[in-house]
């Protein structure tokens, strides 16, 4: 069944993320390339889990190395910037990796345009052991606008309007600091992604709206996590991790009992009390 997840977080020099380490781990890279345990638990990475990568927009300076872009910002840009944002999003199970690969290049080409340019982008698609699969998407904020600068050049601060944009470095793009901006980013999602299903023959939809807005009155399911996954499967829950299981299991709980078959009686009972939470 097609899912809809998707999630925006910032990389910041100032909290002292890094664009080498996550284009690194999204591309199991490095540190990230063989299997391993995480932090002693039973989470494993590998290479063999990125199924697809590829990067766009990339100035001329890189030589079309991805690499060598993020490696660079982590060292030239200034310090309260902003590294990278990345939008990470589930990818449909009824579409073979074809489509998946078509469709998310899709929805980052539009991702990335910009009135003056393009963003550059890395974009890997992850297996998830064949039950979860999804995309990472690494999107700079600098604007590609087809100006020939130098490495160096390219991260330093744009000129104002008006003034010979070859003097300065490129232009970063606004759109990405607007309220609306995550909004449309996952509206794009939901309405490509069906427009995918639908043409494969899937009967299955996803919405960007909460299910609130929609109303449903389900409630949204946690996210379970890797770790609390891997304890699930040889049954040793953490302590710490307890109390997310109970959490994820009165949800579940709750979303089956609005949809039980009931007898009259019950149903007149709860007509009384209301939906139970």
């Amino acid at each position: 069944m097609a899912i809809y997840h998707l999630n925006v977080s910032v990389g910041t020099r100032k909290r002292g993320h890094s664009s080498e380490a996550k284009y690194n781990y999204i591309c199991r890279r490095g540190q990230f390339a063989e299997c391993k345990k995480s932090n002693g638990k039973n989470e494993t990475r590998s290479s063999k889990d990125v199924l697809f990568r590829v990067s766009k927009n990339l100035p001329e300076w890189t030589l079309g190395s991805s690499e060598y872009y993020w490696v660079a910002a982590d060292v030239l840009e200034r310090k309260n910037a902003i590294l990278y944002r990345e939008i990470e999003f589930a990818l449909p199970r009824e579409l073979d990796l074809v489509e998946n690969e078509k469709t998310a290049i899709g929805f980052a080409d539009l991702v990335a345009i910009q009135p003056a340019g393009l963003l550059p982008y890395t974009l890997a698609i992850h297996g998830g052991d064949l039950r979860n699969p999804h995309c990472h998407m690494m999107l700079s904020e600098k604007i590609n606008d087809g100006v020939e600068r130098s490495c160096e050049k390219w991260f330093q601060k744009a000129k104002p309007q008006g003034i010979d944009p070859t003097t300065g470095g490129a232009r970063k793009a606004d759109i990405v600091n607007q309220k609306g901006w995550l909004l449309q980013v996952r509206q794009l999602w939901a309405q490509l992604c069906n427009e995918a299903l639908a043409q494969n023959g899937a009967d299955q939809l996803i919405s960007h709206l909460s299910y609130a807005a929609r109303g449903i009155e389900r409630l949204p399911q946690i996210h379970i996590g890797a770790r609390l996954m891997s304890a699930i499967k040889i049954n040793k829950i953490p302590l710490a991790l307890e109390h997310r299981l109970y959490k994820y299991a009165r949800i579940e709980e709750h979303n089956n009992q609005l949809f039980k078959p009931q007898n009259t009686e019950d149903k007149d009972q709860d007509m009384d009390r209301g939906p139970s939470m």
